[in-house]
């Protein structure tokens, strides 16, 4: 089988004007789909890795790029109105995080939910485009933090119920590509 190898790819044109990079060179993805849970504490700083939601990486080159894409659905047990934060960690230094500001803390993404009742869950959608600047295998994962001390639960509703109104049963993704500089 032929290959063809380059150190980037950059149409003719040029890279229009803002862009940066050039061809994916690789991805790397955890899949989850097993329903989980996990013990949190509540508070705004209290940071939890999300059980076996994380990937490794090891860029080409120290000038790529990692776009990192998480999907997922969580919930807090038996809470009817909840906040939920995550972020992004790159070897268990945060990344790609919103502003600081007095009582408010940086986060990658928050979610909030109201329910009459106990047996919501939300799905997350997190995107980001990290420069990590190394060629050294990179280690990231999602955090979770919010209002509630209890069980944190990936995969599945509040209350995991039997009801065909509340059924589901996802997957969760973690994925990482290594777009040239």
């Amino acid at each position: 089988m032929s290959q063809i190898k380059v150190d980037s790819i950059v149409p003719s044109g040029g890279l229009p004007a803002g862009s940066d990079g050039g061809g994916i060179i690789q991805v790397v993805q955890t899949v989850m789909t097993a329903k989980t849970s996990q013990s949190v504490t509540a508070g705004k700083s209290n940071w939890t890795n999300i059980t076996n939601f994380s990937l490794s990486i090891t860029p080409s080159n120290t000038s790529n790029k990692i776009l990192l894409m998480a999907d997922f659905m969580c919930s807090v047990d038996a809470a009817r109105y909840f906040m939920n934060a995550f972020r992004w960690t790159r070897n268990g230094t945060a990344v790609g995080l919103g502003p600081t500001e007095t009582n408010f803390e940086p986060a990658s993404s928050s979610h909030s939910r109201g329910s009459y009742d106990n047996n919501g869950a939300h799905f997350v959608n997190m995107h980001y485009l990290d420069s990590p600047s190394t060629t050294s295998a990179i280690t990231y994962r999602v955090q979770q933090a919010g209002e509630r001390t209890g069980l944190f639960y990936m995969n599945r509703s509040n209350l995991n119920y039997s009801n065909t109104n509340y059924s589901h049963n996802p997957i969760s993704t973690f994925t990482a590509l290594e777009i040239s500089g």
